[in-house]
């Protein structure tokens, strides 16, 4: 008995074959679901394992997610192997303007979401936080502001190995760090403006004279206006 050759869906469907039917566009199907690799599909398109979408030299690789109402999210869901929901990715928020946000089952909320108009909401039901981590001791933790022309402003250092990993606010139309935290907790302020009086309860509040590892062209040159006289400053018990 010869083998019985395949047969392409297309052809199948092309000639009246069910429950695949033809047009015009292609091929489709309205009978239930399809699995790929599944017996007894859960889902419109239900596939074990990998699923890959290839694009080609004109038309890059595209998923896209259309609800049928501007009442419905566009949102991709993770499961364990119990079938318990662990995240939720929403491409779409209707309920915050159309948000982009990421859903914790465990902590029932939000904890990350991203409006259209920018900004980063993070949320939590204990503290919020947010890690900042670098593999390579040599590079710094930072958080950088930048203006309208894509210059950066202000930075944050988290972990400033130039000045064994103290924290710093650095500017860049200062040139350097007017404030600085060292990591046994002492404080360093250069070009302190005080408005007003100002009350000390610790002894242990000194004047210092400017960092001499610096360079001249770091140093303001309107430097006097920004020190008080010494009698601005007094000294608590």
């Amino acid at each position: 008995m010869a083998p019985i050759a395949s047969v392409p869906i297309a052809e199948y469907a092309r000639n009246g074959g069910k429950p695949w039917r033809y047009n015009a566009n292609g091929i489709h199907y309205n009978e239930g679901n399809v699995g790929v690799g599944v017996s007894t599909p859960q889902a419109h398109l239900d596939v074990l394992n990998s699923m890959r979408i290839s694009g080609d030299s004109l038309n890059s690789c595209e998923l896209q997610l259309r609800p049928a109402s501007n009442l419905l999210n566009n949102k991709f869901s993770s499961w364990d192997e119990n079938g318990q929901l662990l995240w939720v990715l929403k491409m779409r928020d209707v309920f915050y303007g159309d948000a982009f946000g990421l859903y914790s089952e465990a902590a029932n909320l939000d904890v990350l979401r991203i409006p259209p108009s920018g900004g980063l909401d993070v949320r939590a039901n204990t503290n919020s936080k947010i890690r900042l981590y670098s593999a390579n001791p040599s590079q710094e933790n930072r958080i950088s502001s930048y203006d309208e022309s894509d210059d950066e402003r202000w930075r944050i250092n988290m972990l400033d190995q130039g000045d064994d990993d103290s924290f710093a606010i650095y500017s860049s139309d200062y040139g350097g760090s007017p404030l600085r935290v060292l990591h046994d907790g002492r404080t360093q302020a250069f070009c302190l403006e005080i408005m007003g009086d100002a009350t000390s309860t610790s002894a242990s509040t000194q004047q210092r004279p400017w960092n001499p590892e610096r360079s001249s062209s770091q140093i303001p040159s309107d430097l006097d206006k920004f020190v008080q006289p010494a009698d601005h400053m007094t000294s608590g018990s």
